[in-house]
């Protein structure tokens, strides 16, 4: 196909593994409101304009499920483990309420989520995920779900306000224990986790326990009895679409439709079947781009609340080419044998926002010499209680160059600041 992509452009049916509802150009979707989508530099392809059409139609696909009789699972915070453990029952789909964390930019702060959550008190000292409260306040972005599971301890303080606060406006949430992640003791009991930490068992079945209880809860609800092959189905396909992320990982895909890629990991976008066939197209077309000499290979740590920064750091001369987008964990290969609750345990407590924050970017910065780096990246979260140490933790331990930037829901207001920021580090 000739000439540069637009949002106008679509494809014929035959080159979609869409259905028809959910196909068309991507302008429509600005049209409805969307109109980050304008101000978006795209790498366009059929595979591409799948995953676009697929990321922006995931609230059409839960109301449609909704109609079908599906139960709705709210899943908060965990970032990946519950929704392998919902996609084991045919009855029930998970899906992340935190993504509203991403609308104010995709609207363009057109939409009054923000102001909403100040006015029930989660302003600015809070981080952009507080949209969350004012989606549910509204009610018109996502179903109201059946249940919410919601893990707690070990987590982001931000997100325990925000999880009480919805409780108080008449949301019921059933919280999970995420116990603190930390190196066994000589004389505990351990056992090694995928990121090679050995951890006290202890923890382990803490969270088996709390799992076992949040599949009572499910059985319950859906009418159904989940057993172990069932689990260990939902594993296998949960493995498979983490192997499609890791050829898109090591691919030159650019790196806002990477960024788009990754964060289908921890939940598959509603929909795990049209997931993994999206994904399965674009891994394809990845395996066939050659990488840009001229951008130089960077880590990037912390996800963006404004997608648009992806396309500064290509424009600035920057190409990902490795992340932590705060669930790694919801990217590593699972064992398919054995207890499939003890599978999901560990997988939980690889979380690296469980630990201390040392030791996540002990393994940032692991992964960024390992994919061949030449410098860091670290994009602060504004009001975010976990980003306050993260850039100079990992400055006392690494000798790559590093860059620590604020990444704002929309960052048009200092763009030329943050582009001449991005050039000199690139230049450096």
């Amino acid at each position: 196909m000739k000439g540069p992509l637009t949002l106008f452009d679509t494809f014929a049916p035959k080159e979609s593994c869409l259905s028809h509802g959910y196909q068309g150009p991507l302008q429509r979707h600005a049209a409805g409101g969307d109109l980050r989508l304008l101000h978006l530099a795209f790498h366009l392809s059929p595979a591409t304009h799948d995953l676009w059409n697929f990321l922006m139609t995931e609230e059409d696909r839960l109301k449609d499920l909704r109609r079908s009789g599906k139960v709705i699972i709210g899943a908060l915070k965990d970032l990946g483990t519950i929704p392998v453990l919902v996609n084991a029952y045919e009855n029930a789909v998970a899906f992340y309420p935190d993504g509203a964390w991403w609308l104010p930019c995709f609207k363009e702060q057109r939409t009054d989520l923000l102001p909403v959550a100040e006015a029930l008190g989660a302003g600015e000292g809070l981080c952009p995920v507080r949209a969350m409260l004012g989606a549910f306040e509204l009610g018109c972005h996502f179903p109201v779900p059946d249940l919410l599971f919601c893990s707690t301890g070990a987590i982001c303080d931000d997100f325990k306000a925000l999880a009480q606060r919805l409780v108080e406006r008449g949301h019921p949430i059933h919280f999970w224990e995420m116990p603190h992640v930390r190196e066994a003791q000589a004389d505990e009991t351990s056992i090694q986790l995928e990121s090679g930490l050995r951890v006290p068992v202890l923890l382990r079945d803490v969270v088996k326990d709390e799992l076992h209880r949040i599949a009572g809860k499910l059985d319950e609800r859906t009418g159904e009895f989940l057993n172990v092959e069932k689990l260990r189905a939902a594993i296998r396909r949960s493995n498979r679409v983490r192997h499609l992320l890791a050829r898109i990982r090591t691919s030159a895909l650019p790196s806002l439709e990477r960024l788009v890629c990754e964060m289908m990991a921890i939940h598959y976008c509603s929909d795990y079947e049209l997931c993994e066939a999206v994904l399965s197209r674009v891994a394809e077309e990845a395996e066939t781009l050659t990488p840009d000499p001229a951008l130089k290979p960077v880590f990037w740590v912390n996800p963006v609340a404004d997608v648009r920064v992806m396309n500064l750091l290509e424009e600035a001369g920057g190409r990902l080419c490795g992340t932590d987008f705060m669930f790694s964990h919801a990217l590593s290969p699972l064992e398919e044998t054995g207890d499939p609750f003890d599978t999901l345990a560990r997988m939980a407590l690889s979380d690296p926002m469980a630990g201390t924050t040392r030791a996540r970017m002990k393994l940032c910065l692991e992964e960024a010499k390992r994919c061949g780096a030449k410098g860091i990246i670290v994009s602060r979260i504004p009001g975010a209680s976990h980003c306050a140490f993260e850039a100079s933790m990992l400055a006392s331990l690494s000798d790559l160059p590093l860059l620590e930037i604020e990444v704002s829901s929309l960052t048009d207001s200092y763009a030329p600041a943050l582009m001449t920021r991005l050039q000199g580090f690139m230049e450096s």
